[in-house]
């Protein structure tokens, strides 16, 4: 579950952070040409661009991240444990493994 909601999380950068850099070229391309129609074409073509990645691309990174937060207990402490946590394979002095914030209990 952890391997698949990160892989939901980092396809949602890829699509957000590729698509914001692509389409900032193409305007940026289509600006210089001068042409009114290249223009034109360019700014449907990055609308229909927002709403194919940009917007799939948010609702993963955000569904991606506050499943994996959820998960974990949806507290807002620090993502590490003390190291004496994980070299204690769960055994950390926790009332149960639930409660224990180690990776080796999530």
């Amino acid at each position: 579950m952890y391997t698949t909601l990160k892989f939901l999380h980092l396809l949602g950068v890829v699509l957000l952070v590729g698509n914001i850099i692509v389409t900032a070229l193409w305007k940026t391309l289509a600006d210089r040409s001068g042409n009114p129609a290249t223009v034109a074409f360019a700014q449907r073509t990055v609308a229909l661009a927002d709403w194919v990645f940009t917007l799939p691309g948010v609702l993963l990174v955000l569904i991606g991240g506050w499943s994996r937060q959820a998960r974990r207990g949806g507290g807002r402490g620090p993502s590490r444990p003390s190291s004496t946590a994980c070299r204690t394979g769960g055994r950390s002095g926790a009332a149960s493994p639930r409660s224990c914030r180690c990776s080796c209990c999530i």
